[in-house]
C-alpha cells in the first residue's frame, strides 16, 4: 500500500476522532446541569391564567419523579383531543403557558410536564437527549391508561428538545398518536450539532 494512502487514511481517522471528542465535550457541557430556567426571564405561572383548571400528576421514571399538570379550560364542557406538550432544553413547561392557555381556550386538554432534571421534576441533571423519550413514554402511558383521558385522540407537540421528543414518539409501538407538531425541532441528535 502506498505511503500517501496510509497518510491520508491516518489523517481522516485523526480528524474523525477529534470531531467525536469535540462533540462529546459539547454534549457533556449541555447536559451537566439541571434545566431550571433562566433567572433573567419572568416565566408565566399557572396562576396567571384563572380560566385554566390544573390537575397535577406525577409519574415515576426509574429513581426520579416526572411532575406535570393537565390543563383544561374551565368554561369548556367537551374537549376535542388531548395534546401532550414537551418543552425545550433549559427550562420547564411554564414558558409555554401562553400556548397552553390558547390551546385550552380552543377546546383541547393539554398535558405538559417537566423533563427529569428540569424545574418541578426531580433529578440532579438532564442526562442526555434520549432521556426525554423515556420520560415522554411514561407520561403517554399514564394518559392512555387513565379512564378520564383515554377516550380522546392524542396529539403530540413540542419545542426544540420537546420537538425531538414529539417526532421520535411516533416510533412508540402501537401508539394512538394522531398528529405531531414540532416547533424548531430536529429528529436525530446529529441535526443538533
Amino acid at each position: 500500500m502506498p505511503v500517501e494512502i496510509i497518510i491520508i487514511v491516518s489523517i481522516i481517522i485523526f480528524i474523525t476522532v477529534i470531531i467525536e471528542i469535540f462533540i462529546e465535550l459539547i454534549m457533556r457541557k449541555m447536559f451537566s446541569h439541571r434545566g431550571d430556567g433562566c433567572l433573567r426571564f419572568s416565566y408565566p405561572m399557572p396562576s396567571d391564567f384563572p380560566c385554566l383548571s390544573k390537575q397535577k400528576f406525577s409519574v415515576k421514571s426509574h429513581k426520579n419523579i416526572i411532575n406535570g399538570i393537565i390543563y383544561k379550560d374551565i368554561n369548556q364542557s367537551s374537549y376535542k383531543k388531548v395534546i401532550i406538550l414537551s418543552h425545550g432544553l433549559g427550562a420547564g413547561h411554564e414558558y409555554l403557558l401562553f400556548l397552553i392557555n390558547r390551546l385550552c381556550l380552543d377546546g383541547f386538554i393539554v398535558v405538559s410536564y417537566d423533563q427529569i432534571g428540569s424545574m418541578r421534576s426531580t433529578g440532579l441533571r438532564v442526562r442526555d437527549l434520549t432521556q426525554s423519550l423515556g420520560d415522554f413514554e411514561k407520561v403517554y402511558k399514564y394518559i392512555i391508561n387513565d379512564k378520564q383521558y383515554n377516550q380522546y385522540d392524542i396529539v403530540v407537540m413540542g419545542h426544540s428538545w420537546g420537538a425531538y421528543t414529539s417526532l421520535n414518539s411516533l416510533n412508540i409501538k402501537n401508539n394512538r398518536i394522531k398528529k405531531c407538531v414540532a416547533f424548531a425541532g430536529f429528529n436525530n441528535q446529529t441535526m443538533l450539532i
